[in-house]
């Protein structure tokens, strides 16, 4: 059986692998926490990988002493050597992302925006009012009770609705409308919270 230079042993693949590994769970953290919603391709995804690889075997090398190629593909396989790895992975992820979120993007929440406020609302103790706009350009004020989540369509319901009708001066006449009101989430044009959330 000849062998040449581009023979690939299963230990090599599972180096590479080694390789790639903490900088693409760097790659992750930094997008999850740092709020990196745009899909990279697999190349992008290779290519940053390694170039977070690259930095985290930085440390790894002044901490293990391990200074060539070879001495590293040596010790990968140690439980000791792939556990100090995947702890740099995550320190050199989350760390970073955790203080540029909080220099740039402190108030950004990741995923749909709707869905976050909808979720703070579910863990309010206290009942949470809100002026609902429609596209017919009513005006109703009330609880809100309930509201559908992504994927499902974001629809609303109130409990105890007023419809508000303003004057020229925009000084509002309240009547009751019902027990409760559904809005699908094409109904509505602007939600305007009464309290904090």
């Amino acid at each position: 059986m000849m062998t040449g230079p581009l023979d690939i042993g299963i230990a090599d693949v599972v180096i590479v692998i080694l390789i790639l590994t903490p900088g693409f769970i760097a790659l992750q953290l930094i997008k999850r926490i740092y709020i990196i919603e745009r899909e990279f391709s697999d190349f992008e995804t290779t290519i940053w990988s390694i170039f977070a690889s690259f930095l985290i075997y930085i440390p790894f090398g002044a901490i293990t002493g391990l200074a060539s190629i070879d001495q590293l593909r040596l010790s990968l396989l140690s439980i000791q050597n792939i556990a100090l790895l995947m702890v740099l992975a995550v320190i050199g992820g989350a760390a970073p992302s955790l203080i540029l979120r909080q220099l740039f993007k402190r108030h950004m929440g990741a995923g749909n925006l709707w869905d976050h406020i909808m979720k703070k609302i579910m863990k309010s103790q206290d009942p949470v009012y809100a002026l609902v706009y429609t596209n017919t350009g009513k005006e109703f004020y009330g609880e809100i009770t309930h509201f559908g989540l992504a994927p499902a369509p974001r629809d609303l319901v109130i409990k105890e609705p007023e419809l508000l009708i303003r004057d020229n001066n925009l000084k509002a006449t309240r009547k009751n409308w019902g027990k409760e009101i559904f809005f699908h989430e094409n109904e509505v044009r602007q939600i305007v919270f009464m309290d904090e959330l």
